[in-house]
Protein backbone atom coordinates (compact mmCIF):
# COMPACT_ATOMS: atom_id res chain seq x y z
CA UNK A 1 0.00 0.00 0.00
CA UNK A 2 1.62 3.27 -1.09
CA UNK A 3 0.44 6.75 -0.22
CA UNK A 4 1.37 9.64 -2.49
CA UNK A 5 0.70 13.18 -1.33
CA UNK A 6 0.37 16.14 -3.68
CA UNK A 7 2.81 18.52 -2.00
CA UNK A 8 5.18 21.12 -3.46
CA UNK A 9 6.96 20.57 -5.73
CA UNK A 10 4.07 19.18 -7.74
CA UNK A 11 5.42 15.70 -8.30
CA UNK A 12 7.02 15.18 -4.89
CA UNK A 13 5.60 12.24 -2.96
CA UNK A 14 5.37 11.06 0.60
CA UNK A 15 5.76 7.29 0.49
CA UNK A 16 5.04 4.79 3.20
CA UNK A 17 4.04 1.18 3.49
CA UNK A 18 1.02 0.08 5.51
CA UNK A 19 1.29 -3.39 6.99
CA UNK A 20 -0.14 -5.67 9.65
CA UNK A 21 3.44 -6.26 10.79
CA UNK A 22 3.25 -10.06 10.86
CA UNK A 23 6.00 -10.60 8.25
CA UNK A 24 8.22 -7.67 9.18
CA UNK A 25 10.73 -9.87 10.96
CA UNK A 26 11.38 -11.79 7.74
CA UNK A 27 11.08 -8.96 5.22
CA UNK A 28 12.25 -5.71 6.79
CA UNK A 29 15.76 -6.21 5.39
CA UNK A 30 14.48 -6.33 1.81
CA UNK A 31 12.16 -3.41 2.37
CA UNK A 32 14.92 -1.30 3.90
CA UNK A 33 17.33 -2.12 1.07
CA UNK A 34 14.64 -1.03 -1.38
CA UNK A 35 14.56 2.38 0.30
CA UNK A 36 11.59 2.08 2.65
CA UNK A 37 11.95 4.32 5.72
CA UNK A 38 8.38 4.76 6.95
CA UNK A 39 5.77 2.24 8.10
CA UNK A 40 2.23 2.55 9.39
CA UNK A 41 1.04 -0.51 11.25
CA UNK A 42 -2.50 -1.57 12.07
CA UNK A 43 -3.08 -2.26 15.78
CA UNK A 44 -6.15 -3.92 17.29
CA UNK A 45 -5.29 -4.37 20.95
CA UNK A 46 -2.91 -6.23 23.24
CA UNK A 47 -2.65 -10.04 23.33
CA UNK A 48 -6.05 -11.79 23.20
CA UNK A 49 -7.83 -8.65 21.95
CA UNK A 50 -5.55 -8.55 18.90
CA UNK A 51 -5.92 -12.28 18.27
CA UNK A 52 -9.71 -12.08 18.48
CA UNK A 53 -9.88 -9.33 15.91
CA UNK A 54 -7.63 -11.07 13.38
CA UNK A 55 -9.17 -14.46 14.26
CA UNK A 56 -5.78 -16.16 14.53
CA UNK A 57 -4.06 -17.60 17.59
CA UNK A 58 -0.76 -16.17 18.78
CA UNK A 59 -0.71 -13.48 16.09
CA UNK A 60 -0.05 -10.72 18.59
CA UNK A 61 3.20 -12.41 19.55
CA UNK A 62 4.27 -12.52 15.89
CA UNK A 63 3.18 -8.91 15.47
CA UNK A 64 5.30 -7.69 18.38
CA UNK A 65 8.30 -9.72 17.21
CA UNK A 66 8.09 -7.92 13.88
CA UNK A 67 8.05 -4.48 15.51
CA UNK A 68 10.96 -5.42 17.75
CA UNK A 69 12.94 -6.73 14.78
CA UNK A 70 12.70 -3.37 12.99
CA UNK A 71 13.93 -1.46 16.03
CA UNK A 72 16.72 -3.97 16.74
CA UNK A 73 18.00 -3.87 13.18
CA UNK A 74 17.54 -0.20 12.24
CA UNK A 75 16.78 1.79 15.37
CA UNK A 76 15.22 5.13 14.54
CA UNK A 77 16.26 4.97 10.87
CA UNK A 78 12.78 3.58 10.16
CA UNK A 79 9.84 5.65 11.30
CA UNK A 80 6.95 3.54 12.57
CA UNK A 81 3.45 4.73 13.32
CA UNK A 82 0.99 2.65 15.33
CA UNK A 83 -2.55 2.94 13.91
CA UNK A 84 -4.88 1.90 16.72
CA UNK A 85 -8.32 0.96 15.40
CA UNK A 86 -11.09 2.47 17.52
CA UNK A 87 -14.03 0.06 17.36
CA UNK A 88 -16.92 -0.75 19.65
CA UNK A 89 -15.50 -3.83 21.46
CA UNK A 90 -12.30 -2.04 22.50
CA UNK A 91 -13.43 1.57 22.81
CA UNK A 92 -12.27 2.06 26.38
CA UNK A 93 -9.79 4.31 28.10
CA UNK A 94 -7.84 1.28 29.27
CA UNK A 95 -7.51 -0.06 25.70
CA UNK A 96 -6.32 3.35 24.52
CA UNK A 97 -3.77 3.44 27.34
CA UNK A 98 -2.47 -0.01 26.39
CA UNK A 99 -2.05 1.06 22.78
CA UNK A 100 -0.25 4.24 23.81
CA UNK A 101 2.10 2.32 26.12
CA UNK A 102 2.91 -0.10 23.29
CA UNK A 103 3.73 2.82 21.00
CA UNK A 104 5.99 4.28 23.70
CA UNK A 105 7.74 0.96 24.21
CA UNK A 106 8.89 0.88 20.58
CA UNK A 107 9.32 4.64 20.07
CA UNK A 108 6.42 4.88 17.63
CA UNK A 109 4.09 7.72 16.84
CA UNK A 110 0.39 6.92 17.24
CA UNK A 111 -2.71 7.54 15.18
CA UNK A 112 -6.29 6.58 15.99
CA UNK A 113 -8.12 5.07 13.04
CA UNK A 114 -11.92 4.88 13.18
CA UNK A 115 -13.84 1.72 12.37
CA UNK A 116 -15.05 1.96 8.78
CA UNK A 117 -18.43 1.43 7.19
CA UNK A 118 -17.41 1.74 3.52
CA UNK A 119 -14.00 0.18 2.97
CA UNK A 120 -14.29 -2.93 0.77
CA UNK A 121 -11.69 -4.88 2.75
CA UNK A 122 -13.27 -4.30 6.17
CA UNK A 123 -16.12 -6.32 7.64
CA UNK A 124 -18.36 -5.05 10.41
CA UNK A 125 -18.56 -8.36 12.25
CA UNK A 126 -21.65 -10.44 13.09
CA UNK A 127 -24.66 -8.16 13.68
CA UNK A 128 -22.34 -5.18 12.97
CA UNK A 129 -20.78 -5.72 16.38
CA UNK A 130 -17.76 -3.55 15.54
CA UNK A 131 -19.85 -0.47 14.73
CA UNK A 132 -20.84 2.13 17.29
CA UNK A 133 -24.40 2.88 18.32
CA UNK A 134 -26.00 6.01 19.76
CA UNK A 135 -25.86 4.40 23.20
CA UNK A 136 -22.05 4.38 22.98
CA UNK A 137 -21.80 8.17 22.96
CA UNK A 138 -20.53 8.49 26.53
CA UNK A 139 -17.86 5.81 26.06
CA UNK A 140 -16.67 7.37 22.80
CA UNK A 141 -16.39 10.81 24.37
CA UNK A 142 -14.46 9.37 27.32
CA UNK A 143 -11.86 7.91 24.96
CA UNK A 144 -11.67 11.18 23.02
CA UNK A 145 -11.12 13.15 26.24
CA UNK A 146 -8.31 10.82 27.28
CA UNK A 147 -6.73 11.03 23.82
CA UNK A 148 -6.86 14.81 24.10
CA UNK A 149 -4.95 14.66 27.38
CA UNK A 150 -2.34 12.36 25.84
CA UNK A 151 -1.95 14.80 22.95
CA UNK A 152 -1.25 17.64 25.34
CA UNK A 153 1.20 15.60 27.38
CA UNK A 154 2.94 13.91 24.42
CA UNK A 155 2.40 16.14 21.35
CA UNK A 156 5.11 14.42 19.32
CA UNK A 157 3.64 10.96 19.84
CA UNK A 158 -0.05 11.57 19.11
CA UNK A 159 -0.22 12.72 15.48
CA UNK A 160 -3.70 14.26 15.65
CA UNK A 161 -4.65 17.88 16.18
CA UNK A 162 -6.88 18.83 19.09
CA UNK A 163 -9.65 19.83 16.70
CA UNK A 164 -9.42 16.46 14.99
CA UNK A 165 -9.63 14.61 18.31
CA UNK A 166 -12.72 16.57 19.36
CA UNK A 167 -14.43 15.58 16.12
CA UNK A 168 -14.00 11.82 16.67
CA UNK A 169 -17.35 11.17 18.41
CA UNK A 170 -19.31 12.77 15.57
CA UNK A 171 -17.40 10.81 12.90
CA UNK A 172 -18.14 7.55 14.71
CA UNK A 173 -21.76 8.21 15.66
CA UNK A 174 -23.00 10.05 12.57
CA UNK A 175 -21.23 7.91 9.97
CA UNK A 176 -21.98 8.97 6.38
CA UNK A 177 -24.11 11.87 7.65
CA UNK A 178 -20.90 13.59 8.75
CA UNK A 179 -20.38 15.64 5.61
CA UNK A 180 -17.00 17.37 5.53
CA UNK A 181 -15.25 17.85 2.16
CA UNK A 182 -12.68 15.14 1.50
CA UNK A 183 -9.01 15.91 0.87
CA UNK A 184 -7.97 12.55 -0.52
CA UNK A 185 -7.55 14.23 -3.88
CA UNK A 186 -3.97 14.46 -2.61
CA UNK A 187 -3.61 10.70 -2.44
CA UNK A 188 -2.88 7.79 -4.74
CA UNK A 189 -3.44 4.25 -3.51
CA UNK A 190 -1.88 1.29 -5.30
CA UNK A 191 -3.46 -2.07 -4.54
CA UNK A 192 -1.63 -5.40 -4.55
CA UNK A 193 -3.22 -6.32 -7.90
CA UNK A 194 -1.80 -3.19 -9.55
CA UNK A 195 -5.01 -1.14 -9.40
CA UNK A 196 -4.36 2.58 -9.03
CA UNK A 197 -7.11 4.63 -7.45
CA UNK A 198 -7.53 7.95 -5.74
CA UNK A 199 -8.37 6.56 -2.31
CA UNK A 200 -8.96 3.33 -0.44
CA UNK A 201 -12.60 3.04 -1.53
CA UNK A 202 -13.20 4.31 -5.06
CA UNK A 203 -12.14 6.46 -8.05
CA UNK A 204 -10.15 3.86 -10.01
CA UNK A 205 -7.70 5.39 -12.49
CA UNK A 206 -6.23 2.28 -14.11
CA UNK A 207 -3.84 -0.60 -13.52
CA UNK A 208 -0.04 -0.69 -13.49
CA UNK A 209 -0.09 -3.90 -15.53
CA UNK A 210 -1.62 -1.89 -18.37
CA UNK A 211 -0.22 1.63 -17.93
CA UNK A 212 2.77 3.40 -16.46
CA UNK A 213 1.95 5.37 -13.32
CA UNK A 214 2.90 8.60 -15.08
CA UNK A 215 0.18 7.93 -17.66
CA UNK A 216 -2.49 7.70 -14.96
CA UNK A 217 -1.65 10.85 -13.04
CA UNK A 218 -2.57 14.50 -13.66
CA UNK A 219 -4.82 13.80 -16.65
CA UNK A 220 -8.51 14.65 -16.99
CA UNK A 221 -9.67 11.39 -15.37
CA UNK A 222 -7.46 12.09 -12.36
CA UNK A 223 -8.63 15.72 -12.15
CA UNK A 224 -12.29 14.68 -12.44
CA UNK A 225 -11.88 12.10 -9.69
CA UNK A 226 -10.26 14.73 -7.47
CA UNK A 227 -13.17 17.13 -7.94
CA UNK A 228 -15.73 14.40 -7.21
CA UNK A 229 -13.77 13.34 -4.14
CA UNK A 230 -13.80 16.87 -2.73
CA UNK A 231 -17.54 17.16 -3.39
CA UNK A 232 -18.26 13.82 -1.64
CA UNK A 233 -19.60 12.11 -4.74
CA UNK A 234 -18.51 8.87 -3.11
CA UNK A 235 -19.41 6.60 -0.15
CA UNK A 236 -18.24 9.45 2.16
CA UNK A 237 -15.98 7.54 4.53
CA UNK A 238 -13.97 9.19 7.31
CA UNK A 239 -10.45 8.66 6.00
CA UNK A 240 -8.27 11.63 6.85
CA UNK A 241 -10.86 12.93 9.30
CA UNK A 242 -8.35 15.10 11.15
CA UNK A 243 -7.01 16.97 8.12
CA UNK A 244 -10.54 17.35 6.75
CA UNK A 245 -11.92 19.17 9.79
CA UNK A 246 -8.75 21.25 9.93
CA UNK A 247 -9.38 22.54 6.41
CA UNK A 248 -13.11 23.15 6.84
CA UNK A 249 -14.06 26.49 8.42
CA UNK A 250 -17.36 25.30 9.84
CA UNK A 251 -15.73 22.24 11.39
CA UNK A 252 -12.97 24.32 12.96
CA UNK A 253 -15.62 26.46 14.63
CA UNK A 254 -17.64 23.44 15.79
CA UNK A 255 -14.65 21.72 17.43
CA UNK A 256 -12.73 24.72 18.71
CA UNK A 257 -12.95 23.88 22.44
CA UNK A 258 -13.33 20.93 24.78
CA UNK A 259 -16.99 21.57 25.60
CA UNK A 260 -17.99 19.62 22.49
CA UNK A 261 -16.88 16.43 24.28
CA UNK A 262 -19.20 17.02 27.21
CA UNK A 263 -22.57 16.82 25.44
CA UNK A 264 -24.22 15.93 22.15
CA UNK A 265 -23.29 18.24 19.31
CA UNK A 266 -25.57 19.73 16.72
CA UNK A 267 -23.03 19.69 13.91
CA UNK A 268 -24.81 17.81 11.13
CA UNK A 269 -23.39 18.73 7.78
CA UNK A 270 -20.86 21.01 6.23
CA UNK A 271 -21.76 23.89 3.90
CA UNK A 272 -21.53 23.32 0.18
CA UNK A 273 -18.08 23.63 -1.34
CA UNK A 274 -16.49 23.61 -4.74
CA UNK A 275 -13.11 22.33 -5.80
CA UNK A 276 -11.87 25.89 -6.19
CA UNK A 277 -8.65 26.40 -4.27
CA UNK A 278 -7.43 22.81 -4.42
CA UNK A 279 -4.34 21.62 -6.27
CA UNK A 280 -6.56 20.56 -9.18
CA UNK A 281 -7.38 23.97 -10.60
Amino acid sequence: MVYSACVPPRRATLRYHTTNGILLKERIGQLYDAGLRSLTIGFYGIGPAYDRYVQRRNRFSEFEQGIAAVRDAYGQKVHMQLNWLMMRPTSTVSALTEAFNFAQKYAMSMQVDLIHYSLPYFTEGPDRELQFRATDADAVRSVARELLQLKRAFPNVIVHTEIGIRSIPDWLLKGPEMKVPCDKYQMIWIRADGTVQLCYVTFKLGNLYEYRLSELLYGEKHHSAARDCFSLKCPNCHCGYDSRVQKDIRSRAAYRDDSVLEASTSFAEAPSHTSRGTCWR
